[in-house]
């Protein structure tokens, strides 16, 4: 964290030019230093993608109801290639054969493992592939040249509801999360609502022993919930997905999730979410492996920015005895600092965490060499807990007389680190840093010591406060200058010195015994 807020130079014109330019160039370089991460993001977040498509599908079976027969080794051979050109060739194939053929052809582009082919290539072939959709079961004289999304959805129900079709339920499932994902125009149907009688009946009975077609359904059951009004099958279907949580799968588990999340948002499931899924997510903690943690932890954090009954509620069962585990996954910890950081909002909270020394040390730890964004979310934690010192009314709220035995040790292993990112291009959150080295500054004040100003001093955070005096936010500069006018006036030190001396040699003069003759 070496750039430094913005600021006025108050030294000679030629100093501050090289500022600017200084400043200048390290914004370019910030900028490019963003857009670099977010290209990473973005690739990243493709392969992540592409890898949860292959976890969804079925390997390529060519022997399966003899599919290089139907389709021909060419059309295969062009389906199953890397190459975007060669699979459009081949979906146009494809459709050539099924349009010529006497007998239906879906049967064999799903239990082969072609149709998962065909349908991962939906967003760059969309109407090749509902065409294809549309017409798994259509032998070539009643084709239909359709490329609708709504006729494609309702044909891939309709043959989920037929018992011939069993065995390709997986692939099914799979090409409708696609199509409702991409068309709005489906959610609201009647084929929807049909669409969740049909996974009320298949959740059940689907387990960890077919794991395609498990993440399918339960994909399917979360797409249903968040954008199909089926109250009647909301809470049932929420129901059966809490049962599949249990299962170690992240596909499973993340879908899960994000249903959990935005049904939490409707208030007739109010009931359902603090009696059932918040007890089984504060479970799920304690006894998830670490790679399973984000999508649990990301849904408590969706429950708490709904409701302050939800967050009680997570109290209640007991979420701060294992919010020390997600605070040590690195991708959960920045959740983690948050959602501690709202658990301490309201003073009455706050004995628990001030009292509880393990915590206290990860605290340090995380705000001493975390992540950027895990330290700028613990800042607000160690502010809140430093704002006990203030309010000498919540002590007594809290039925403490003097939390310094908890707290002041913390306060002091946490100034290095504050004071390392006084120099963070954020103002709001070198506000907040200020604002609680003030707090520590004062209690010591209190006591009549200088241990935090010594801490300040030795960690080379007076001259960082020197230059924030001059920072352009109004509210930086004015708290630096209250600090380094308060704690570190070396002009008043001086003076004082100057004083002590001077005493101290009268002290001496009075207290010379005297000459006996």
């Amino acid at each position: 964290f070496s750039m430094l807020p913005d600021s006025q130079s108050s030294s000679s014109s030629q100093s501050r030019s090289r500022h600017t330019k200084l400043y200048k160039g390290r914004g370019a370089r910030e900028d490019h230093n963003v857009r670099r991460r977010e290209v990473t993001v973005e690739i990243r977040k493709k392969k992540r993608d592409d890898m949860l498509l292959e976890r969804r599908t079925r390997n390529f079976d060519p022997s399966s109801l003899n599919v290089e027969k139907e389709l021909g080794s060419e059309a295969i051979e062009r389906l199953m290639s890397p190459s975007p050109a060669l699979i459009t060739e081949g979906l146009i194939l494809t459709v050539d054969k099924m349009r010529s053929s006497l007998f239906p052809l879906g049967m064999a582009l799903a239990s082969s493992g072609v149709m998962s082919k065909i349908v991962k290539s939906y967003s760059k072939n969309e109407r090749l592939v509902l065409v294809i959709l549309r017409n798994l079961n259509m032998a070539g004289p009643n084709f239909i040249d359709s490329s609708d999304h709504t006729a494609a959805f309702s044909s891939l129900v309709a043959l989920m509801k037929d018992s011939k079709w069993v065995q390709s339920l997986d692939q099914l499932l799979f090409a409708s999360c696609v199509i409702y994902e991409k068309e709005k125009g489906v959610r609201n149907s009647q084929d929807a609502s049909d669409l969740a009688e049909i996974l009320m009946n298949l959740l059940p009975n689907v387990d960890n022993t077919d794991m395609v077609l498990l993440r399918n359904t339960v994909w399917m059951a979360s797409l249903l919930i968040r954008g199909t009004s089926t109250e009647a099958y909301t809470v049932p279907l929420l129901s059966l997905l809490l049962d599949k949580s249990s299962i170690r799968d992240f596909d499973v588990l993340k879908d899960s999730c994000v249903a959990f999340s935005e049904s939490a948002s409707n208030t007739e499931n109010e009931e359902f979410v603090l009696d059932e899924m918040i007890p089984t997510l504060v479970s799920l903690i304690s006894s998830s492996p670490t790679h399973l943690l984000s999508p649990i932890v990301q849904s408590i954090v969706a429950l708490f920015e709904e409701s302050r009954d939800f967050i009680d509620k997570f109290l209640e069962c007991d979420l701060l005895d294992s919010i020390g585990v997600i605070l040590n996954h690195n991708e959960t910890c920045a959740d983690a600092c948050w959602i501690l950081g709202v658990i301490l909002d309201p003073p009455s909270r706050r004995k628990i965490v001030a009292t509880n020394e393990a915590l206290l040390s990860q605290i340090v730890a995380i705000v001493g060499k975390g992540t950027y964004d895990q330290r700028k979310e613990c800042v607000e934690v160690v502010h809140r807990l430093m704002a006990l010192y203030t309010h000498k009314s919540d002590l007594r709220l809290l039925g403490l007389s003097d939390i310094s035995p908890f707290l002041r040790p913390f306060s002091h292993l946490c100034i290095p680190p504050l004071c390392d990112l006084l120099t963070v291009m954020d103002a709001l959150l070198v506000q907040t840093v200020l604002e609680t080295l003030l707090i520590i500054l004062n209690q010591d004040i209190d006591k009549g010591v200088r241990d935090a100003a010594t801490k300040i001093e030795e960690c080379d955070g007076i001259s960082k406060l020197e230059f924030l005096q001059n920072s352009r936010t109004i509210e930086v500069s004015m708290l630096a200058s209250e600090i380094v006018n308060l704690y570190f006036d070396r002009d008043q030190e001086d003076s004082d010195d100057v004083h002590s001396t001077v005493i101290d040699v009268v002290n001496q003069i009075c207290n010379v015994q005297p000459f006996h003759f």
